[in-house]
């Protein structure tokens, strides 16, 4: 239950990132799509690292999700301070 629930909200911040990178309004809205696609995807991935039978692909899958969160942010600080300057 917990994983369809994870899968359907992951779908729907993946599916939410495409609309918003195909309006292409302005950057920052580029910038929440980005986000929402990273987020969607590591969602998806700790999704199925979760399901696998095998302790290892879980701490593995842990561990990478907590890589993927700590590199979008810092993507998105140096993201947000460039926009800033330029605007």
């Amino acid at each position: 239950m917990i994983l369809e629930a994870i899968l359907f909200t992951s779908i729907v911040l993946i599916s939410a990132a495409f609309y918003g990178l195909i309006s292409r309004d302005n950057p920052i809205k580029l910038l929440v799509a980005s986000q929402l696609l990273v987020a969607g995807g590591v969602g998806i991935l700790a999704a199925l690292l979760a399901s696998s039978e095998s302790p290892i692909f879980v701490q593995s899958g842990q561990t990478l999700a907590v890589l993927l969160v700590a590199t979008d942010l810092t993507t998105e600080a140096m993201l947000l301070a460039s926009l800033l300057t330029v605007v």
